[in-house]
């Protein structure tokens, strides 16, 4: 099924995630030169087949440091461009090519600056066009694990400083077929992305939810008693997550209530809500998530 199954524009807030693949593609990355401004080269980067064709417009800015401040891609059905502008802010201090982190602005594609670039780099609004092509497609990699990706929240979960616009960020069902009733192991942000968020705390809270129905859909689930995190900070590598923003925890089937009855079995994450001092993240970030069925 298409990364494009919620909706054509992956910034709108109808988008969520993709649909799990049981194989992911991988990483290949490439130098690309500006369209017009200034002459710098950023580093750009694919991991899904569905992209190839589409053409993304990325601007980036002066400041301190310099920014990526926008990203776009034309809509199939003609029309306006699809376009994040919101708190759209990564910067080459956070995202360069000589670290493992990524700026993954869509479903499968990422940039960073390059090493060494200072607020100097961009004296004006510098454009590069990024079109997908066959070779920056990497062939399929079977690892036994399924695939998939989701959006970070772009707002707290009842409102904070900012009115709640997205809130719960929902998973597409698990195919059980993988998952089943076996211990798995679940990776988040298993590519490495950067995440971006403003002043203040900002923690995510991941929860599960299930159904006894197969192909459960909104309405039919239930929350789990208890969530996989509690309000971590996503952006803290010294308690909750390692150097390259990633996550690993064990699932297993005797700590998840009613899980020996599901038939469809998905989860979702939120920004927890803390009027008058919550943080939002930044509009624009994708995150891959990977099971790992482990059988005993």
């Amino acid at each position: 099924m298409s990364i494009f199954q919620d909706s054509n524009n992956c910034y709108s807030n109808d988008w969520d995630s993709s649909p799990w693949k049981p194989y992911y593609n991988k990483l290949t990355s490439r130098t690309l030169g500006e369209d017009s401004g200034d002459d710098t080269t950023i580093k750009v980067w694919c991991a899904e087949e569905e992209l190839e064709g589409k053409v993304f417009t990325l601007t980036c800015t002066t400041g301190t440091p310099d920014k990526l401040t926008s990203v776009s891609y034309p809509s199939p059905e003609g029309g306006p461009a699809y376009t994040e502008l919101d708190d759209f802010d990564i910067d080459e201090v956070t995202a360069h090519d000589d670290r493992t982190v990524k700026w993954w602005y869509g479903p499968g594609v990422a940039m960073q600056f390059p090493d060494g670039s200072d607020d100097t780099t961009y004296t004006q609004s510098t454009v590069y066009t990024h079109t997908i092509a066959a070779s920056d497609i990497g062939e399929k990699v079977y690892d036994g694990g399924i695939h998939c990706w989701m959006k970070l929240p772009h707002a707290p979960q009842d409102g904070g400083v900012t009115a709640a616009t997205e809130t719960d960020i929902y998973s597409k069902n698990i195919p059980m077929e993988y998952i089943n009733h076996n211990d798995f192991l679940m990776v988040f942000n298993s590519y490495g992305h950067l995440p971006i968020r403003g002043a203040g705390n900002c923690g995510l809270t991941v929860q599960f939810q299930y159904a006894d129905v197969l192909n459960a859909e909104t309405g039919q689930f239930r929350d789990a008693t208890l969530p996989i995190w509690d309000d971590i900070d996503i952006t803290d590598t010294t308690n909750d997550v390692n150097l390259s923003y990633m996550a690993a925890s064990l699932i297993t089937s005797g700590g998840f209530d009613n899980r020996e009855n599901a038939k469809s079995i998905r989860f979702y994450w939120y920004t927890e809500d803390a009027p008058g001092g919550e943080a939002i993240f930044h509009g624009g970030q994708f995150i891959r998530v990977s099971l790992y069925p482990v059988k005993h």
